[in-house]
């Protein structure tokens, strides 16, 4: 079990590494979709060769597919309305409200799925110990953001036009619970999360190439693309998305949603602070203060209070 537990915090980690391969790539090419739809195809055509190499990975039974509801194989929409809505939000609420929306979305999604078992998510019991757990998560996601300082300084004005982005915010992070959920049911039926991942990498690549025919978005934008020794590492944002989705569809299972996204959150938040403590990927280095140090302690606290709720 305490492997199960390590492998959420490091494949949490490949989020922060993904946004930095995207947002450095979107530099490049100069558009989200564009850089997204490179994300997609690494994703798919990396896993298209292992299924090619490990063809036991692939196990369906055709008549059983033809039966399945529409949400089995929604993983991929779920990716294209994450993206969407991220960059919708972005400049309405800005970056640090977006994550702490995502963040406290992701939350309550994995809190959603483990009492109701929705999209045969495993069903896990809701204790007082667990809701003293999930506040602390919260608290430790604020004093890793630096919430308390930023407040102090800017003074932040909320007002009634946000409110809508602050809930599609929050509905995005539970998006992107409700991504794992699926793939997890998907796997059952394809033979492997691995089988799982290729569905929704190549169904988000196909709807993101039909967004930009229909944005009109011209292809000549990767002609801009310039890669070398010091800067191959932007096409990896595909390799982190493939891995989220098929350890998570994996692990899913045996820790229930709500712990999976305790540690995932753990490890993004680790893995952000050393892209920044470390200056890794194009990032400015940052130090990284006591606060936040703390806080991140108080959200693997959390994840321990949950294991033991």
């Amino acid at each position: 079990m305490l492997l199960l537990l390590i492998c959420a915090v490091i494949v949490g980690g490949a989020v922060p590494v993904q946004t930095a391969c995207n947002t450095a790539l979107r530099g490049q090419v100069g558009s989200p979709f564009a850089a997204s739809l490179v994300n997609g195809a690494v994703g798919a055509s990396l896993l298209t060769l292992v299924l090619l190499g490990f063809p036991s990975l692939v196990s369906f039974n055709l008549d059983d597919l033809l039966t399945l509801p529409w949400w089995v194989w929604s993983g991929g929409i779920w990716a294209v309305v994450i993206l969407v809505f991220t960059i919708f939000i972005m400049e309405r609420i800005g970056a640090l409200g977006t994550a702490l929306c995502m963040l406290t979305g992701s939350v309550i999604g994995g809190l959603i799925f483990d009492l109701t078992g929705l999209f045969n998510a495993p069903q896990q019991p809701f204790t007082l110990v667990k809701a003293a757990g999930l506040l602390l998560a919260l608290a430790g996601f604020a004093l890793v953001l630096q919430l308390p300082q930023k407040f102090r300084k800017h003074q932040p004005k909320l007002s009634l036009a946000q409110l809508p982005f602050i809930a599609l915010g929050l509905f995005s992070g539970m998006v992107q619970v409700t991504q794992t959920v699926v793939n997890s049911e998907l796997m059952v039926h394809v033979g492997s999360s691995a089988a799982a991942g290729w569905c929704t990498m190549a169904s988000s690549a196909v709807i993101i190439l039909a967004i930009m025919l229909l944005k009109r978005e011209s292809f000549k934008v990767y002609t801009k693309l310039r890669l070398n020794r010091h800067s191959w590492w932007i096409l990896c944002g595909g390799v982190c998305g493939a891995s989220f989705l098929i350890v998570n569809a994996l692990l899913i299972q045996h820790i229930g949603a709500g712990m999976l996204v305790i540690l995932n959150i753990a490890g993004q938040l680790t893995a952000a602070l050393l892209i920044d403590v470390c200056g890794l990927f194009g990032a400015r280095r940052k130090s990284a203060s006591l606060s936040q140090i703390i806080g991140l302690i108080i959200v693997f606290a959390a994840a321990a209070m949950l294991k033991l709720a």
